[in-house]
């Protein structure tokens, strides 16, 4: 398969591949999908080293799963497609315990207290101890969960594709409360992953809304607008949140697709600053700037205070980039071929590169303390550090 079949194949499902009504998508717009930037040359400020890699098997190439490494900096914990759950250790890569649950995995884990919980295609949603891989429980959810659970206040929060938003208890899943919201006949393939801010929850939907959703009994605390649905085509008029909320101190930020980068008081959720982009992959920031990656795959450095630009890096434009991640100076982004590129945050330039297999990079990577973490889409999970 080519680079431009890949990149193409890994366009049009992002943007269109989930109907969820009968005949609802169109793809006869793959013949003239951009393909994608070549990639250049340029002298490396560094070099980054493989300090170990792990074949978890079940390959998800052109599914865009929400499978993602977590750690709790002893260990790195993974699933994968195939069903099966791991605990490596981080230092060594060395295999602490392995679940086969033979679930469809499709996202997770997320890790928090001293649980992992992971969602399926099929529902499914199971929640592992985190030190022994004894399963807790297993429940199964009205449909596909594609973006990581929260784990948090004693809960597991999960977003399934049909709208809906739950909190389950964490030590037996017995439901807590549930919110949902309108889904559109055409969204964006995943959904954003929700967050904890405080005693609320912020998660993103399908109908370009964002709300903040009480963690005691789901009730709604704010919502805010970040697209309008706009054009004759369902295509057009297609929105969606699929970035995950960033939280910075007091500050909130949310993407949405075709619509708006904004910054929100996340207890009010007050508007501060809107900029118009168009992002489902996601976004990162530090102190000083918001790091997002938008629907072209340009990656874009903005004030964090002021939604100002500062440096746009065009030089990866369709190459299917996930979100950013910030690591030491640099911001990292892995692409569809499976390289990473590391990019100044000062400036955007290049700084370094590195391949870490040949399948697709779907989800940011993860940053750990000596290092980061990085799942491609064929069960590989590599831990590498700088030199």
């Amino acid at each position: 398969m080519t680079a431009k079949t890949m990149q193409i194949m890994f366009k049009r499902l992002t943007l269109i591949s989930v109907c969820l009504s009968l005949g609802a998508c169109a793809l006869s717009r793959e013949e003239t999908a951009e393909p994608p930037a070549e990639l250049v040359e340029f002298s490396s400020e560094f070099r980054m080293e493989k300090v170990w890699s792990k074949g978890l098997g079940g390959d998800s190439s052109s599914l865009r799963l929400g499978l993602q490494p977590a750690s709790d900096n002893a260990r790195v914990y993974a699933g994968s497609r195939n069903g099966d759950v791991l605990a490596l250790d981080q230092a060594s890569g060395n295999v602490v315990w392995r679940v086969k649950s033979k679930l469809p995995l499709a996202a997770g884990p997320g890790l928090g207290q001293d649980v992992l919980a992971l969602g399926s295609s099929d529902g499914d949603l199971i929640v592992i101890d985190k030190d022994s891989g004894e399963i807790r429980w297993q429940k199964q959810l009205s449909s596909e969960i594609v973006a990581t659970p929260l784990v948090a206040r004693g809960l597991v929060i999960v977003r399934t594709v049909d709208g809906f938003l739950r909190g389950l208890s964490a030590d037996d899943g017995k439901e807590s409360w549930q919110v949902q919201f309108e889904v559109p006949r055409l969204s964006l393939r995943g959904n954003a992953a929700p967050i904890m801010y405080g005693t609320v929850v912020i998660a993103g939907f399908d109908n370009g809304k964002v709300a903040a959703v009480s963690a005691a009994n789901g009730a709604i605390a704010w919502q805010a607008t970040l697209a309008q649905p706009r054009g004759r085509t369902e295509l057009e008029r297609l929105v969606d949140v699929d970035a995950r909320p960033v939280q910075v101190g007091e500050d909130l930020y949310l993407a949405g697709y075709q619509g708006r980068v904004v910054l929100v008081r996340p207890a009010s959720g007050q508007l501060i600053w809107s900029q118009d982009m168009s992002s489902f992959s996601g976004m990162a920031a530090d102190w000083n700037r918001l790091f997002v990656t938008d629907e072209n795959s340009e990656v874009v450095a903005l004030e964090r205070k002021t939604g100002i630009e500062v440096w746009r890096n065009k030089q990866l434009r369709a190459r299917a980039l996930t979100a950013p991640a910030v690591f030491g100076e640099s911001v990292v982004v892995g692409d569809f071929e499976g390289y990473l590129h590391f990019l100044s945050r000062e400036t955007g330039e290049f700084q370094a590169r590195i391949r870490v297999g040949k399948d697709a990079i779907v989800t940011p990577p993860l940053i750990l303390d000596a290092g980061l973490a990085v799942q491609t889409s064929g069960g590989q999970v590599t831990v590498l550090r700088r030199k």
